[in-house]
């Protein structure tokens, strides 16, 4: 599955904006937070994979080299869309 239609909630470059709004919306990206079962989406740096994982370590292996967001996706799950160069690498989180 390649990374579904979303809406940018934030920039997640900025981490007092992005500490501030995962507080709100009650994302844990502590590293030391418990796992959360994470959809990693198919893209040129991975293969499609729902993984058990903490958010921050997730976040940490998504491909950076330009912005990053934390978004929305048309289900409703939050997640990350980062951008690097022309290509994007993303996550959902499922709980």
């Amino acid at each position: 599955m390649n990374i579904p239609q979303f809406t940018i909630i934030c920039d997640a470059t900025s981490f007092d904006t992005l500490e501030a709004k995962c507080k709100e919306l009650k994302i844990n990206t502590n590293p030391w937070a418990s796992e959360s079962v994470v959809h990693m989406f198919n893209t040129a740096f991975r293969n499609e994979n729902t993984l058990l994982m903490t958010v921050h370590d997730a976040m940490d292996s998504l491909a950076i080299k330009g912005d990053a967001y934390l978004v929305q996706f048309e289900n409703g799950n939050y997640g990350f869309v980062a951008y690097y160069g022309d290509y994007r690498d993303g996550f959902e989180i499922i709980k």
